[in-house]
């Protein structure tokens, strides 16, 4: 790690438990780990390791670029991935649905027992 990401981890880590209204046990429990081990990450004593960070990350709802001081965005990027495309979806307008309305609303095939799977009806 940085030595800014090494100053930054403290202080995100105890923003973001403060903000959760954890107390480090309630977090250093919920994680599976001692109090003592918590509290060393969040005064800057020890550094997590890579896959404690990325627990400590996934339980605190935000990415670990934003732990380590690499972001200034929170979401981790795969929520900011469903954010953008909900974002986008937002903006279509019914109107331009109109040309797939109709192969929405039929199956793709129809399924006839004595022409097997794949074949309409009356081939």
């Amino acid at each position: 790690m940085t030595d800014f990401a090494k100053t930054l981890l403290p202080i995100r880590l105890r923003q973001l438990r403060l903000r959760a209204k954890l107390h480090q046990k309630d977090l250093a429990d919920q994680i599976g780990m001692s109090r003592g081990t918590y509290a060393n990450y969040e005064n800057g004593s020890r550094e997590p390791d890579p896959a404690t960070l990325v627990f400590i990350a996934s339980r605190l709802g935000v990415s670990i670029d934003y732990l380590t001081g690499n972001s200034d965005f929170e979401l981790p990027v795969e929520s900011g991935v469903k954010y953008g495309i909900l974002r986008q979806l937002r903006l279509i307008q019914e109107e331009d649905l109109q040309p797939y309305t109709p192969r929405l609303e039929q199956p793709p095939y129809v399924a006839d027992s004595d022409n097997g799977p794949g074949y309409p009806s009356g081939s």
